[in-house]
């Protein structure tokens, strides 16, 4: 049986490595949709369905466990299409490591280790995405210099944004925002940044300023129940 994270990779047609498995349940978290299976399908092909239809027919459509029931092998190394290297034991070890740089390709002294490091493996102008083995936390390192840093992105946000009703409310307009619309608007005025930060980094880095942005609450909208912040946007941004 595939877990949650796997089955919500494979219908993003993306691949199910540690840090595509978080993306793709924030994802889920902050969607409509549901990740299932059909009772009398295959659990190896999962589907998406209204997450409201998904309450509703609890015997038709199958939920995913949170850890695989089977082992699933993958590539022992590979460098995919999206740029992510995965590097990992035997099928019975966990992943070494996860990293993601702006190559599509690696040298073979790379290759050969059993570890990847940011000397190794990041160039200059990249932003390299490591993951901790030992606390399993994404620390990004930022190299770049294009309005893309964690600096940068938090000073447009709080430029952009308030939590406090303005004085003049007529440059400001009112709205609730998630973490994924965050994330979607950064990503339209930098398309190269989801390559760079991925939404569940932007969602730690949104977390800890709290004291600006506000706690994430929960809100129906349209029918459908979100967890994000009630803002101003300044209309000056726009």
């Amino acid at each position: 049986m595939l877990s949650y994270g796997q089955a919500a990779c494979l219908v993003l047609d993306k691949y199910p490595s540690i840090k595509n498995r978080k993306m793709a349940k924030l994802f889920f978290e902050n969607s409509p949709l549901a990740v299932v299976y059909l009772c009398n399908g295959d659990p190896m092909e999962p589907m998406i369905v209204a997450e409201s239809i998904a309450r509703k027919n609890p015997y038709k459509y199958r939920r995913y466990p949170p850890i695989a029931t089977t082992q699933m092998l993958l590539p022992t190394f590979g460098t995919f299409e999206n740029g992510e290297v995965d590097v990992q034991g035997s099928p019975s070890s966990p992943v070494k490591t996860v990293a993601r740089t702006s190559t599509s390709c690696i040298t073979p002294a790379v290759a050969s280790s059993s570890r990847i490091t940011p000397t190794a493996a990041i160039n200059k102008n990249e932003r390299l995405l490591i993951t901790d083995t030992n606390t399993n936390v994404n620390t990004a390192i930022d190299t770049t210099n294009h309005g893309t840093s964690k600096a940068d992105i938090i000073d447009y946000l709080k430029t952009t944004y308030r939590a406090t009703e303005p004085a003049n409310d007529d440059d400001y307009e009112a709205l609730f925002i998630t973490n994924l619309d965050f994330y979607e608007e950064l990503k339209g005025r930098h398309p190269q940044l989801e390559h760079t930060l991925t939404l569940q980094q932007l969602c730690l880095w949104l977390n800890k300023e709290s004291a600006t942005f506000g706690p994430l609450k929960a809100r129906r909208v349209d029918g459908i129940c979100k967890k994000g912040r009630a803002l101003w946007r300044s209309k000056r941004a726009l």
